[in-house]
């Protein structure tokens, strides 16, 4: 290599420099990724500001990445943040803004309200990308005229309100805030100001009505009953829950302190002691399990402990729906049911490594658990909450229509489980038969609990006219495939009406067909198609449609199901 010389001048030297003839740099062009990001990484709170910066409560959601609008607004999630009790509307985020994309979204903040649009934007995407992964298609928004992608609106701070309520007839959630009751507890202040749409329960919630009643079963919000509301209540707090369960820190942290025994009530503080009444210092004070409350914060406002509603918070008793009507009350007897099975299955599969780790001399006590044996223990919850998760999700297509009893919801998810996997060696279908048994869940229609019997029945295609409707292509985007199908669809329904347990001559209503890609167990994608018709109300002024049936077809249109309304639910 050539050397160089050094650059050297002598007294008397110096030139006379123009700036204006000195070279200028070039700056490079702007280059654009050839193709944009595949996720937006966003900041929420895994359970609500309540826990602060306690292990895992502060998470990164990968949202799926799109272009979006200030609020945000994306194609399938608006966020629109109106105050009404003020009449005003608050500046939206704009996280397409490069100084917020490049940090990963907003921090964390209670006072800042585009930190509160950015989680409920997050939150409900996450929520909506898992149900849709879970039922291997598109939620739409789905009457007996056609169907549209659902799109969910959300108002973080809609008014003076102590609570959150939704809309599914126009996809609303609209979120309250309120000040904390002068009795409050733990964390939260007396006078403090909460704010709902910062509780990543709450906000789950609120979109699994929107998914349920005007997307996937929109047949199930045409009517009102005590299990029909008690199951939408239930149901939509257990998916919350089982969310908690895919957030790895979070679940880290609560294994540890609860040496593995993830169903414990409470969690060690961190000095040690879980025992509150002997505690000396606030580190001693035992805490909540996070994993198993909803709305802990929201709770502590006004006044309460252990979260609105709790995964286990009773001891099993199968008269209890003799005597508890309240919804909420009553779908807390379904969560405990699931979880119950959840809990079950993670017991079963992780007991071999607790054998293990105490042969070779390890002690089982909290916060002291070897990091190999938590991650293998978060493995185990992770695989077998999402198993129960997508589950129920799918099990949604094999309930009855318009209305049913709470314990229909098992012969749901025994059929839809079975349909996925076929083997359990898990023991997954097992422990949920045993669960809702000990909760008086009882299926309308089953004689015994077990698969054979809560298995809703294959259809006898020898009362039929036909196997199943001349379906065409199933492209979804084929307009004129899915037109023809819904009028082949329906002829058949008509055909086959007192068969499929309608009423003879009745006019129906087809609501369209959708069409469902799972991968099942062995790997292969199984293709189903689902929809529901129901027999269009009599009488003047009766808008309630007394009955219908769910039907399930495989990917050939030959039909497999026929699950009618039962003649009797509470």
């Amino acid at each position: 290599m050539e050397a160089v010389a050094p650059f050297v001048t002598e007294e008397g030297e110096d030139p006379e420099i123009d700036p204006s003839t000195l070279p200028q740099a070039v700056p490079p062009p702007l280059r654009r990724p050839s193709e944009p990001p595949v996720f937006r990484p966003l900041r929420a709170y895994a359970f609500d500001p309540s826990r602060a910066d306690r292990a895992g409560n502060v998470m990164t959601i990968p949202v799926r990445y799109e272009k979006l609008g200030p609020g945000p607004v994306g194609s399938r999630v608006h966020v629109i943040d109106y105050d009404a009790s003020r009449n005003c509307y608050y500046d939206p985020v704009d996280l397409d803004d490069p100084l917020i994309a490049l940090r990963g979204g907003l921090d964390p903040s209670e006072s800042d309200p585009r930190f509160h649009q950015q989680m409920v934007y997050a939150v409900t995407c996450e929520t909506l990308r898992r149900v849709e992964s879970a039922l291997g298609r598109t939620v739409r928004r789905r009457t007996p005229e056609g169907a549209a992608p659902l799109i969910l609106r959300a108002y973080p701070h809609v008014s003076r309100l102590t609570n959150a309520h939704t809309d599914h007839t126009t996809g609303a959630m609209v979120f309250g805030y309120f000040r904390a009751v002068a009795g409050a507890t733990g964390r939260t202040l007396p006078g403090q100001t909460v704010f709902t749409c910062l509780s990543h329960d709450v906000i789950a919630h609120a979109a699994m009505h929107i998914l349920v009643r005007a997307g996937i079963r929109p047949d199930l919000a045409l009517t009102s009953a005590v299990d029909l509301d008690a199951f939408h209540e239930g149901f939509s707090d257990a998916v919350a829950l089982l969310l908690h369960f895919s957030y790895r820190e979070a679940v880290l942290d609560t294994i540890q302190r609860t040496a593995g025994s993830l169903h414990g009530a409470l969690v060690h503080g961190d000095g040690g002691d879980a025992a509150e009444a002997s505690a000396r210092i606030q580190a001693e004070v035992a805490l909540d399990n996070p994993l198993l409350t909803i709305g802990n914060e929201f709770a502590e406002a006004l006044g309460q402990r252990g979260g609105l509603r709790s995964a286990l918070g009773q001891r099993p008793d199968p008269s209890a729906l003799d005597t508890i009507t309240e919804s909420h009350a009553r779908g807390a007897i379904l969560l405990a049911a699931l979880f119950d099975a959840l809990f079950t299955v993670y017991v079963e599969k992780s007991l071999d490594l607790f054998r293990i780790y105490r042969a070779g001399g390890g002690r089982l006590e909290a916060g002291d658990l070897p990091a190999p044996l938590v991650e293998r223990l978060f493995a185990e919850i992770d695989g077998v909450a999402t198993r129960v998760f997508d589950t129920c999700i799918q099990a949604l297509d094999y309930c009855p229509p318009v209305r049913f009893a709470l314990g229909d919801f098992l012969r749901a998810c025994i059929t839809a489980d079975l349909e996925a996997v076929p083997a359990d060696t898990w023991g997954v279908r097992e422990a949920l038969m045993l669960a809702f048994r000990r909760r008086g869940l009882k299926p309308s229609g089953a004689s015994f609990f077990s698969e054979e019997a809560l298995r809703w029945p294959r259809v006898d295609a020898t009362r039929l006219t036909r196997p199943g409707p001349a379906l065409a292509g199933l492209a979804e985007s084929d307009e004129a495939s899915s037109a023809g199908n819904q009028e082949a669809l329906r002829a058949f329904v008509e055909e086959n009406a007192v068969a499929l347990g309608l009423s003879r001559g009745a006019a129906v209503d087809v609501y369209p067909l959708e069409v469902s890609r799972i991968v099942g167990a062995d790997g292969t994608v199984q293709t189903t198609l689902v929809t529901q018709a129901l027999e269009k109300p009599r009488g003047r002024g009766n808008v309630t449609p007394a009955r219908g049936v769910s039907l399930v077809l495989d990917g050939t249109g030959r039909l497999r199901y026929a699950i009618p309304t039962p003649a009797r639910t509470a």
